[in-house]
């Protein structure tokens, strides 16, 4: 039996729109390839966080509002951080939305406050531009045909946008996608969410997972090969609801 473990970083904390459904799509879908995955929840009360992440073949982390993303930044950067920077350059898999996201980088600097750290693994940072500057809200489409990600029945990621935040990546860096409709890092260069080793950062909510399965299979079958599960996946992986689900947020409007 094929089994691997995801580790779910602030699942209490980190929970807006829905995030924990990425879960359970990751879940679901495990199933149907013949796989069996176990959830370690990890927070700020969790101990002998270095044998967890030892452990865990998925990270994932969502979004949360700016208070709650203030309240977990200490104990992240200082306790789970060093361990997440270590798995990173392993090559692990992670996906980490909105508020996660923005921790990746180099800080994020509020509307009101100060500065919050990230963890630096990447040359970018967000900023609040302030109250003159409208929320990025609203449907978004992001085409994914230039990145790894096999496309399968469609080149296109479809979620949720809702943040404050502008995100400007590095020249060097390599975003998740480019902006079709909506946002996406900062409204302007029409890049989305950052694509760095096994790592993905993006602010799409809706959750992500459900309405996009071939992005849930990608990050599947990406631990699935580090751990060293190279036989034939069962079949079939093709879910008609999953599948329509996209397509009709695909005619969404902004």
């Amino acid at each position: 039996m094929k089994r691997i473990i995801i580790g779910h970083l602030y699942p209490d904390e980190l929970n807006l729109y829905g995030d924990r459904g990425n879960i359970e799509a990751l879940v679901y879908r495990g199933a149907k390839m013949g796989v069996v995955l176990d959830v370690i929840e990890i927070d700020s009360r969790t101990t002998g966080a270095s044998s967890l992440f030892a452990k865990a073949d998925i990270l994932f982390m969502g979004g949360g509002p700016d208070s709650l993303q203030k309240e977990i930044t200490e104990d992240f950067l200082r306790e789970k951080g060093p361990f997440v920077k270590e798995y990173f350059n392993k090559g692990g898999v992670g996906l980490f939305i909105c508020g996660a996201y923005q921790l990746l980088g180099k800080y994020y600097k509020p509307f009101f406050g100060d500065p919050i750290l990230g963890l630096g693994i990447a040359d970018f940072y967000t900023e609040h531009l302030g109250r003159d500057f409208p929320r990025c809200v609203g449907n978004i489409i992001v085409d994914i045909s230039t990145t790894k990600i096999p496309t399968g029945f469609s080149k296109f990621l479809v979620g949720f946008e809702n943040h404050g935040g502008r995100t400007f990546l590095g020249q060097d860096l390599t975003p998740l996608g480019k902006v079709v409709m909506g946002s996406g890092n900062n409204g302007k260069e029409k890049r989305e969410g950052i694509f760095l080793k096994n790592f993905i950062g993006t602010y799409l909510h809706g959750p992500i997972l459900p309405k996009n399965p071939h992005l849930t299979d990608f990050l599947l079958m990406t631990a699935l090969r580090k751990k060293g599960y190279t036989n034939r996946l069962k079949e079939p992986l093709y879910d008609r609801i999953e599948i329509l689900t996209h397509q009709a947020a695909l005619k969404l409007k902004r």
